[in-house]
């Protein structure tokens, strides 16, 4: 921390960068795509402890039993 004042750029309202950075995250696209690889003897715990956290999670849960 500084004991320097904070001084913003004439003409710049905090509002507005504020806005613009909200945007920025609320609006940007979710997701990653992740490949996984897990040694078969730790399968089962990976499903129990992974699946409700990922999309399609039937088709997860399908695959990993397979």
């Amino acid at each position: 921390m500084l004991d320097d004042p904070v001084r913003r750029r004439p003409g710049v309202e905090l509002a507005v960068v504020r806005e613009a950075l909200r945007r920025q995250v609320e609006e940007r696209p979710g997701g990653i795509e992740v490949t996984v690889r897990v040694r078969r003897d730790r399968l089962d715990l990976f499903a129990r402890l992974m699946v409700p956290y990922l999309p399609n999670s039937s088709r997860t849960t399908a695959r990993a039993r397979g």
